[in-house]
């Protein structure tokens, strides 16, 4: 009877059992099963029907997605598992123990029973399931789980295809018997997706071009369309769309086409969606609208963060605000001097290049040309970079304190320079040229000749590879930032000398060395990807590797770093960060002491392989 009594005192304290009467309460207890689960155990398979609702009377639970990726955690007091008895469709998510948890499981039965006779207790769940993207188990139409529905779903038609010999005049024939204004151009089967045929090549590269409607249609097609898998999210692919600049994407199953998706299959799904934002920036007349618009990437990022959405999922998209600032910038710059003299590429470094960026960014840019300039180029390069550095800087990305700006002639150069300038910090290793190495190995072109981007960071991989003097020196400087982890696991406490205030600094001390970890392995392994969340993946599909911890921490820290600077930012406080444990949950501070945990190991492990122990 006590034991019973306990149970039913620990479910009145939590939401919503704390709606119901103690005769409800009292009746309930005799019918939850417990169990005791430790740490990194399953406790909720992915894609299985769930007859429980689970509530962790100890312990956390992580959720995770069919790529191993950290959508949420759930901690004491907190439920898990009744979207899929809700939407009465298989788990979308994967339980998995944090730490030994006691949790309580209601039958299915009694779970929909308290629902009809308690109309309190059932809004919380079905206001908790519209809210929580990170669930990804919406039934279809709502809104904001949109944003995480599949790609597949939100597909209107299977895609029209056409053979890569069929003539543009029938090719047209199809088009317009099926009514699509584009066509999938394949070779012998579904595998071999060719390319990609619209009105607008028709009216571009045929008609206008007065072309033989006899030619094949490959000969005016796209070669090599971009693609989306079919199981991405919806904003996977509205985001590939306005960074390309393409309205018709190709959706991939398994390898083979599996259907198309338009922007107005994703505009009419995301209606009113923050998405437009990028949109919207490229469309603006002048530099000052520029500005303007971009400084509504707070609201955006305020309701990315209300919406559950992944550390990964929000960097992405406050990169594509800054991305499409800088490329219309660049635009605006380009039609007020001139066309370049030469070709170049506007490349970025840092947070932007890996699309990691949040609330509080700063400009890490420069140019590349193609050749070395003569004087009347340079003074072209000059005035473009100043007025497209001052501009981010209007825009709220602000002047990178270090200089490493465009605007800087030291980050202006051509290829062959920037070649020089690499094999200088890698042949001779010193303190600076590392720290800038670190910076510029993250590299990424916005606009212009991405080429030179690609020849620059074949050529930058090609001098590192078995450099090992070179690679033992980056990775002592990549062991420079530690977890701030004391004995017992205790958080310790900085003094940020610019504030005095005494917190974590989030980004120096848990972000950083999670993305300096992430660059040393694609070193050592010969991985080029910018982004610290693709080059994880590829490490943990190499042979005896493994990265799924480490991409559990950074969404953990990057998560509450993401809250933090909203925080500040709707309060009027200065953006930074500096955070106090003292103002988090104990679920928060127990989830970033498991994430800096993680850190902390991974930098062991590489200490001990270059011996810096």
């Amino acid at each position: 009877m006590n034991e019973l009594q306990d149970i039913q005192d620990f479910l009145a304290s939590c939401a919503p059992f704390d709606v119901l009467p103690d005769s409800e309460l009292e009746s309930l207890c005799r019918t939850i099963e417990i169990s005791y689960e430790p740490g990194n155990t399953v406790v909720m398979p992915i894609s299985a029907e769930n007859t429980e609702l689970h509530l962790i009377r100890r312990g956390a639970v992580a959720l995770l997605d069919s790529d191993s990726q950290l959508i949420s955690k759930r901690g004491e007091r907190e439920v898990y598992g009744y979207p899929s008895m809700l939407t009465g469709k298989p788990t979308r998510l994967l339980g998995r123990t944090v730490e030994d948890s006691l949790i309580y499981h209601i039958p299915e039965e009694n779970f929909h029973q308290l629902r009809r006779n308690f109309p309190a207790f059932d809004r919380y769940f079905s206001s908790a399931l519209s809210q929580r993207v990170s669930d990804a188990s919406q039934p279809e139409g709502a809104g904001q789980g949109l944003m995480a529905s599949r790609v597949d779903r939100l597909m209107n038609s299977p895609a029209v295809t056409v053979h890569c010999d069929l003539s543009v005049q029938d090719t047209a024939v199809v088009m317009a018997e099926k009514g699509v204004s584009s066509v999938m151009v394949i070779g012998a089967s579904l595998a071999e997706l060719k390319g990609i045929f619209t009105d607008r090549d028709m009216r571009r590269r045929v008609v206008a071009a007065r072309q033989e409607l006899s030619q094949p249609v490959s000969q005016f097609m796209t070669p090599e369309p971009v693609t989306v898998d079919a199981d991405d999210p919806a904003l996977e692919a509205l985001l590939t769309m306005n960074d390309s600049g393409i309205h018709h994407l190709p959706v991939l199953r398994d390898g083979e086409l599996a259907g198309v998706i338009t922007l107005t299959d994703l505009y009419c799904a995301l209606n009113n969606h923050p998405i437009y934002l990028s949109a919207s920036i490229r469309r603006q007349p002048d530099a000052a609208s520029v500005a303007e618009v971009s400084q509504r990437r707070f609201d955006l990022l305020g309701q990315l963060i209300s919406m559950g959405m992944s550390a990964r999922a929000i960097g992405n998209m406050m990169t594509s605000v800054t991305d499409a600032a800088t490329q219309r910038l660049v635009t605006l710059a380009e039609a007020e001097l001139g066309p370049s003299p030469m070709p170049y590429a506007w490349v970025c470094f840092g947070s932007q290049a890996r699309r990691e960026q949040t609330g509080r960014t700063d400009q890490d840019n420069g140019i590349i040309m193609e050749r070395e300039p003569n004087e009347e180029e340079s003074a072209y390069f000059r005035e473009l970079s100043e007025r497209v550095c001052n501009h981010l800087n209007d825009c709220g990305f602000v002047y990178c304190p270090g200089e490493i700006m465009a605007s800087n002639p030291k980050w202006r150069m051509s290829l062959k320079g920037w070649q020089q300038q690499f094999a200088q910090w890698i042949d001779a290793p010193e303190p600076k040229p590392l720290m800038y190495a670190s910076i510029f190995f993250d590299q990424r072109a916005v606009c212009g000749e991405t080429a030179l981007v690609d020849r620059l960071s074949e050529f930058t991989f090609q001098r590192t590879g078995g450099n090992s003097i070179f690679l033992r020196f980056m990775a002592e400087n990549a062991l420079a930032q530690r977890p701030p982890l004391g004995f017992f696991r205790r958080f310790v406490l900085e003094q940020d000398g610019e504030h005095g205030e005494t917190g974590l600094n989030l980004k120096q001390r848990g972000v950083v060395p999670i993305i300096s970890l992430a660059r040393m392995r694609a070193l050592e392994l010969g991985i080029a990807a910018p982004e610290t969340w693709e080059r994880l993946r590829e490490i943990d599909q190499q042979p005896s590797q493994s990265a799924a911890s480490l991409r559990d921490a950074m969404d953990v820290i990057g998560q509450a770093r993401l809250r933090h600077q909203l925080s500040q930012w709707e309060t009027g406080e200065a953006v930074s960060n500096w955070v106090n444990p003292d103002e988090l949950s104990p679920l928060a501070r127990r989830n970033l002491k498991a994430a800096f945990t993680i850190v902390a190991d991974a930098q062991g492990a590489m200490a001990r392989r270059y011996r810096l122990e």
